[in-house]
């Protein structure tokens, strides 16, 4: 090609195109058809048929082309200049410089905690937006709930698990029931009434109540101590808003140990193998607190099970935030 006169080039189509690179970079005239992807790699650097569906037309193009020892000297200079703006070094780097680019937007975009926007927005507004599980399967006296039921100012539906064979199934569950009906906030209650003796039963009433029972938006499992302890501080609405601001987030957990909002990326490989290995033993434990979207429980698949801990591992980002609403300032 280096000692050609010139080079023909009359495909119709073309992907890039790098026959023509080639030969600007030689300096060799190209005159080729203007179409798909060749007029955008050449420019008016190369010479273009008149009509490449018409032999005839392009016959006279070719005759008057070659005879024109001026335009094949110009092009063959323009050829070589635009012909080096093309190379894989070039390429590489444009790459490189595009995947960059797209890091840092998505790493800015991963920024989630805006206090500000948080502030501002918030649809949380009535009781069917979250479900508390309350698990009272160790509960032996019934008026402890009610006690704590009484004195809860949270406002979200209440799904309490019992177990009628621990606790007293007389004065204090017609007391439960009739509190049930008259509570200000929605109570629906789910009744073992075998003795627990295994995790296995456990989860199948967890199957249960998650498949059937939970209907709000979002949905966070608590055990009665944990509640008992925390019921005055817990903060329901600063979760919720945040997952209806920011789609891409799985869940928010509220933390007694953390003072500033935190977030938490999906892991892999060895790190992912560590986690699960350690919280796989007390994953309902890992998941108190943890506001969690309903659409991603099901029957199988929840908080007490294995393959949940996994999925939720490796592809959630989630949110750490304080247990205390007054640490969150808003800027």
């Amino acid at each position: 090609m280096f000692y050609a006169k010139a080079m023909v080039f009359p495909s119709l189509y073309e992907g890039f195109g790098i026959p023509i690179v080639d030969a600007m970079k030689l300096g060799t005239p190209v005159i080729a058809s203007r179409c798909t992807a060749i007029s955008e790699i050449g420019s008016d650097c190369i010479h273009y048929f008149e009509d490449p569906f018409d032999s005839r037309q392009m016959a006279q193009d070719l005759a008057s082309f070659f005879q024109n020892s001026d335009k094949l000297e110009q092009l063959s200079t323009q050829g070589i200049i635009k012909g080096n703006e093309y190379s894989s070094v070039n390429t590489a780097t444009s790459t490189l410089k595009a995947f960059q680019s797209i890091v840092k937007k998505a790493q800015q975009r991963q920024s989630y905690v805006d206090l500000t926007t948080v502030s501002t927005y918030s649809s949380f507004s009535n009781t069917q937006r979250l479900s508390i599980v309350l698990n009272c399967l160790n509960l032996t006296n019934i008026n402890q709930f009610i006690d704590l039921i009484n004195g809860l100012k949270l406002n979200c539906q209440i799904i309490p698990i019992l177990n009628l064979h621990s606790c007293d199934q007389t004065e204090n569950l017609v007391e439960f029931r009739t509190l049930s009906l008259k509570c200000k906030f929605p109570i629906k209650p789910v009744y073992s009434f075998g003795i627990l003796d295994s995790e296995s039963e456990l989860y199948s009433i967890l199957n249960f109540t998650y498949d059937s029972v939970v209907s709000t938006k979002y949905v966070m499992y608590c055990s009665f101590d944990t509640l008992a302890k925390y019921c005055n501080v817990i903060d329901i609405v600063t979760p919720c808003t945040y997952l209806d601001a920011f789609s891409t987030l799985s869940a928010v957990k509220l933390c007694p140990d953390t003072n500033e909002p935190i977030e938490v990326q999906p892991l892999s490989g060895l790190a992912l193998a560590e986690a699960y290995e350690t919280l796989k033993k007390i994953k309902l434990k890992f998941f108190e607190l943890t506001f969690l979207k309903s659409t991603l429980q099901s029957e199988g698949y929840h908080p007490g099970c294995f393959k949940y801990l996994s999925q939720f591992l490796s592809s959630s980002t989630y949110l750490k935030l304080p247990m205390h609403p007054a640490s969150l300032k808003f800027k």
